[in-house]
């Protein structure tokens, strides 16, 4: 499953943030077509994006999608300066494309969840917890993991964050052998399910006529994400943008403590399991 380019900021949500991507790119499409005086009309246009992106957006990614070089060399200049409309028309034809390219990215992950039910979970398991399981992956008991949080007939949808794969791989060269075997062979599981989509969704678990499926996925990153220094704390964020995008269905299973009262200091569904659920 690939990344969005960006992600609603904590607060937002995914169907607000691609309204309001869609609203500034119109207005600069609509700029460009006026035949206004660029310099001034830009100015104005973008100070208007940024107050409208900012409760949506991260600081960094208005940076990005707005407040670049040009923006900042713009804004300097009188605006009734001589100015080459040509600066000005160009950046405002990479600021459409740019926007165009985060909303659509937004558009075709949401719509990855748009052909199941409201009530689906989206289960995302730590590392530990695909450890546990990495012998019966298949069969393991993933609605009985969620307790109280999930109904028998609703559809489970296992996400797998790329950070967790990565610390499966290192954990291919932990000092104790029950480890290595173990992540070994969820990492081969995940491979022969995956490797040719990378991109797809593969069942886990058919449903039956009172279970809905379970189904695994490996979430992306796209090429402009930057991690946190720390593994966990990685995970944590990935979790809660999740929650963001598609709401409160987005639940983390974790063994660890420090996971589980991360995720609670974020207002996350968490779900803190004593045993494996095999």
């Amino acid at each position: 499953m690939t990344a969005p380019v960006v992600w609603p900021r904590t607060g937002s949500s995914g169907d607000a943030l691609q309204t309001a991507l869609e609203h500034v790119r119109n207005e600069a499409i609509g700029l460009t077509a006026s035949g206004a005086d660029l310099l001034p009309a830009y100015q104005r246009w973008a100070v208007s994006a940024v107050t409208r992106l900012r409760p949506h957006l991260a600081s960094d990614d208005v940076d990005r999608l707005i407040r670049t070089a040009t923006f900042w060399a713009a804004m300097e200049l009188d605006p009734h300066a001589s100015v080459g409309g040509a600066l000005i028309s160009g950046e405002l034809a990479v600021r459409e494309e740019e926007l165009g390219r985060a909303g659509a990215s937004i558009e075709s992950f949401r719509r990855r969840f748009a052909d199941v039910p409201e009530a689906a979970i989206v289960l995302v398991p730590d590392t530990n917890v695909l450890i546990a399981h990495a012998e019966e992956a298949r069969t393991a008991d993933w609605r009985g993991m969620l307790r109280d949080q999930v109904r028998d007939f609703d559809i489970l949808r296992v996400v797998i964050p790329l950070v967790v794969i990565d610390e499966l791989d290192r954990l291919k060269q932990s000092s104790k052998q029950a480890t290595r075997t173990r992540a070994r062979l969820m990492l081969k599981l995940i491979h022969e399910l995956l490797v040719d989509r990378p991109d797809g969704r593969r069942t886990l678990q058919d449903a039956s006529g009172e279970h809905g499926e379970v189904t695994v996925e490996v979430l992306m990153e796209s090429s402009a994400h930057v991690r946190l220094t720390r593994a966990d704390d990685e995970l944590i964020d990935v979790v809660a943008r999740l929650r963001d995008m598609l709401g409160p269905r987005t639940v983390i299973v974790t063994f660890d403590t420090g996971a589980d009262f991360r995720a609670a200091a974020r207002s996350l569904r968490h779900v803190h399991l004593e045993h494996a659920y095999r």
